[in-house]
């Protein structure tokens, strides 16, 4: 696969992934590098991994002060494309898997759209996984959903590891965001001091999505005019259980 490592990437201007775009199959390695004040006007201020059938590693970089104007994912956009999955023969269990490790993400913004940070859409016939750990996610914003993350769309997953959301926020969930049956598992996740200027100033979970938080700490969110100050549930399902186990949750 490609490698990209020690790179800079400033001030880029793209329609789509400010800095880079990604599309079709492989695998993309980015490592040890700096994606800084890149703007786009679709979607993913830094990075676009569009209907990618593979994985993408980050490791050990950061995205710092990106922005999408009129789209969604102020630093990544990780996104199945309607028109792309339309061409589909059958079913793919796992299609696209961004693997992010030891990575910063500040002041990043989706200043009409969700995700400040990251954002993640797969489609039932080609879901999408985020694997994230030993990361930062602090100060982004977005308009809509999700000020560090948001994911949608059935069958995707998310799994997160050690890493802390915080200063982040939203219209609704300051850090996380999240709709449409889909897995996310998060261990060691601190979500610190976000806020959001309706509900769920922390983390938004709603509609049927199977939610786990293991020894972690929700503290300090706000929920300026609505619900659930650090979580606000909603539209759970019976066969889609919400659990949380040695969680601290705190003002």
């Amino acid at each position: 696969g490609e490698v990209i490592d020690s790179t800079v990437l400033v001030q880029e201007r793209q329609g789509r992934g400010g800095a880079l775009h990604i599309q079709g199959e492989g695998s993309i390695g980015i490592a040890n590098s700096q994606f800084i004040d890149n703007r786009s006007r679709w979607g993913g201020g830094a990075l676009c991994i569009r209907t990618f059938d593979g994985t993408t590693t980050i490791t050990d970089s950061r995205f710092e002060a990106n922005r999408t104007t009129r789209g969604s994912g102020g630093a990544i956009l990780n996104w199945m494309n309607g028109e792309d999955v339309y061409e589909f023969d059958e079913f793919a269990e796992i299609f696209g898997t961004l693997v992010v490790d030891g990575t910063e993400f500040l002041e990043n913004k989706a200043q009409n759209g969700s995700g400040g940070a990251l954002y993640m859409e797969g489609d039932f016939s080609a879901p999408m996984r985020l694997e994230m750990s030993d990361s930062l996610v602090d100060y982004n914003e977005a308009s809509s959903e999700g000020g560090g993350l948001y994911v949608r769309r059935m069958y995707d997953e998310v799994l997160v590891n050690d890493t802390r959301f915080s200063y982040n926020e939203a219209n609704a969930g300051g850090a996380i965001s999240m709709n449409t049956q889909l897995i996310f598992t998060a261990v060691g996740l601190d979500v610190l001091a976000n806020s959001s200027n309706t509900g769920a100033g922390g983390i938004y979970v709603n509609s049927t999505v199977l939610f786990g938080l293991v020894d972690s700490k929700v503290r300090g969110n706000r929920a300026r005019n609505g619900q659930g100050g650090g979580v606000h549930a909603t539209s759970l399902g019976a066969d889609y259980p919400f659990y949380l186990v040695r969680v601290q949750v705190s003002d």
